[in-house]
């Protein structure tokens, strides 16, 4: 550390987000591939609450979001999401408060709350990343660590939870067992856990990255049409959702509440 201290363990977990410190000085490599997207965040003042309103679109620049947030001192907030090509990004970045709340309210629909002064804005790249391995002996790789995805339908969280509790469980096993939990044989079962679940769920991203994006009519027409189908089919909705929150298939204990 700064002040000179020194910590050490069995096995160190790098949880510590894309650009992992951990993850490079183990030297665990990692496959990116840019997607042709910036993602825009900005938290924005709102008058008259957030009305319990929740509002997303996809467009064919990727898609634009707004997020309620949490009232502070009787002043109410909400976050906006605004995906698009790099250069309309830093353009909208450059703009002055005024200018950017104008673009907002053209851009966003009437019935989403007024937005009355923005606080703060800032921009990422989309990328879709994934280690080629999960772990060296002693070091082991959980969340965005391990992989990013693209952030369309919010998946990267769920996906860092369920690593979270494969992880906790396999080497509570491992422990219990006698087993050495920083061995490779202990680590090995967890990315065989994960590593499947975790490219299914990058790959179902990247399906529907690349037809929201894509301008062929026909194209639009038969996604326009299963999205109306999809709808008038609720068995099929609480299946993706039950496989959007990872509650189904396999799962790890703390992901259904038993006990060993």
């Amino acid at each position: 550390m700064s002040d000179g201290r020194r910590f050490s363990g069995d096995l160190l977990v790098g949880a510590d987000g894309a650009n992992s410190r951990v993850r490079q000085a183990a030297g665990l490599a990692m496959k990116q591939r840019d997607y042709e997207q910036q993602c825009l965040v900005a938290t924005v003042e709102i008058a008259g609450g957030c009305q319990d309103m929740t509002w997303q679109a996809f467009t064919p620049t990727g898609p634009e979001a707004f997020l309620p947030l949490p009232d502070i001192n009787g002043r109410s907030y909400g976050s906006i999401v605004w995906y698009n090509h790099p250069e309309k990004v830093r353009e909208l970045l450059a703009l002055s408060e005024e200018d950017f709340i104008e673009a907002l309210v053209t851009t966003f629909p009437a019935e989403l709350p007024d937005v009355i002064q923005l606080h703060e804005r800032g921009a990422f790249p989309i990328a879709r990343r994934h280690v080629t391995e999960y772990f060296r002996q002693g070091v082991v790789l959980a969340g965005d660590a391990a992989h990013t995805i693209n952030p369309l339908a919010g998946q990267g969280v769920n996906l860092g939870l369920q690593d979270a509790a494969w992880l906790i469980e396999i080497l509570v096993d491992a422990l219990r067992a006698g087993e050495n939990p920083r061995s490779t044989e202990v680590l090995a079962r967890y990315e065989q856990a994960r590593r499947s679940d975790n490219a299914l769920m990058m790959n179902t991203m990247d399906a529907f990255y690349h037809t929201f994006s894509n301008q062929s009519k026909p194209l639009q027409l038969l996604r326009n049409l299963g999205l109306t189908l999809a709808g008038k089919l609720s068995p099929a909705i609480n299946q993706v959702m039950k496989y959007a929150m990872g509650l189904s298939g396999k799962q790890p204990r703390l992901a259904t509440g038993k006990k060993r």
